[in-house]
């Protein structure tokens, strides 16, 4: 029989089909004792994935105990590091059922039965150099945190006391005299501990080991060669929409345009896209502790001045950018990479404007969503 010979250029790809990343895990997440060693690991599953990637960590097969079921995984023996690629959002997550959703605006998680959870995504170094898939781009890995773990991000009223990304990417904003996400440009030691947690019902007065991440020592610059291919990969379409969703609760695409104004005279205007930040500035993207070694190359967007504080402050926004720019005023220790992924998460509203048209507005669902986040602990 003749096989036909094929172009490939003409094929259809799935696009229903998930993309996937490797899993990064623990050892143990129930230990015995506050001396135990905690170790990183991935799964057979997510160890086949990384398959053909250059270079990688040499790993051993270790047993592990993981819901009353011995599992078999590879733990990581190779010294590495980590590049965080975006401010992970916060979500919360129900105790019984596992399903995650938004955080409601006042919500008290205790009274709900949830927690908080939330999806790291990022890059591996081994012996200075990335990870990366048979295609040439960095390998992504995923980290999720739930509950106390989601420390590990923090928040401005945490970064005085512990190593954070928000304290992390604070520090560096502050060296650099940048306002913006930098954490995708710096690698950092992350480890795992035995922590001892206290139950908050007076009644039990019981007490429990578990797992805390930390982040440790000082972060180190990438090489502005490394920088270039992070930045690429995260300004692809494609991982943004994963970034910004990271447990598929997207039900709609975002609309072609958007409406914003004041409350008796809303305006049509077209989305702002991101801006594409394009390298023309030298700076040095490192630890405050450490010295400059590298030049990296990032530029920051301009905004437009904040709106005045008043009862009603969306009466002063007249694009997308206003509104973002007055968020990001309300919420200093958030970055504006971060307050546009809320803006996407956001559902308008529909109302009949004096003409009886009928239209779309995220103006009041995003001065909700701000104040929410006022209040919302990570």
């Amino acid at each position: 029989m003749t096989i036909a010979e094929i172009n490939p250029k003409y094929a259809i790809a799935n696009e229903q089909q998930a993309q996937q990343f490797p899993a990064l895990q623990v050892s143990d997440y129930e230990p015995r004792s506050l001396n135990a060693t905690i170790d990183f690991c991935i799964s057979e599953e997510s160890y086949q994935l990384i398959e053909g990637s250059s270079p990688l960590f040499d790993s051993k097969i270790i047993q592990c105990i993981y819901n009353q079921k011995e599992t078999l995984m590879h733990k990581i023996i190779t010294p590495v590091r980590w590049v965080f690629l975006n401010m992970p959002p916060v979500f919360g997550k129900n105790k019984d059922t596992g399903e995650i959703s938004y955080l409601l605006k006042g919500e008290n998680l205790k009274e709900t039965n949830r927690v908080t959870a939330a999806k790291c995504f990022l890059a591996c170094l081994v012996g200075g150099e990335l990870i990366k898939s048979p295609d040439g781009k960095p390998r992504i890995f995923t980290l999720n945190l739930t509950s106390s773990k989601t420390n590990l991000i923090g928040s401005k009223k945490y970064q005085s006391e512990a190593k954070t990304l928000f304290a992390l990417n604070n520090a560096l904003e502050k060296r650099h005299n940048f306002r913006g996400h930098l954490l995708h440009l710096a690698s950092v030691e992350l480890i795992a501990k035995p922590k001892e947690f206290h139950t908050s019902d007076p009644k039990k007065n019981a007490s429990s080991l578990g797992i805390m991440y930390y982040l440790q020592g000082n972060a180190k610059a990438l090489s502005e060669e490394q920088q270039q291919e992070v930045f690429e990969l995260i300004n692809d379409k494609e991982i943004q929409e994963i970034f910004n969703d990271p447990f598929h609760l997207k039900q709609s695409k975002v609309s072609e345009s958007e409406t914003v104004g004041n409350e008796n005279n809303l305006q049509t205007f077209a989305t702002v896209s991101r801006p594409s930040v394009k390298p023309v500035v030298k700076t040095s993207i490192q630890s405050p502790s450490v010295k400059p070694v590298v030049k990296a190359s990032i530029e920051s967007p301009t905004l437009n001045s904040s709106p005045t504080q008043n009862e009603k402050p969306w009466k002063q926004w007249k694009s997308e950018d206003d509104a973002l720019a007055w968020a990001l005023d309300q919420l200093p220790e958030m970055t504006m990479h971060r307050l546009r992924q809320e803006w996407e998460y956001l559902k308008p509203i529909k109302f009949v404007n004096s003409q009886g048209e009928e239209r779309e507005s995220k103006v009041l669902p995003w001065f909700e969503r701000i104040e929410e986040l006022k209040v919302v602990p990570f």
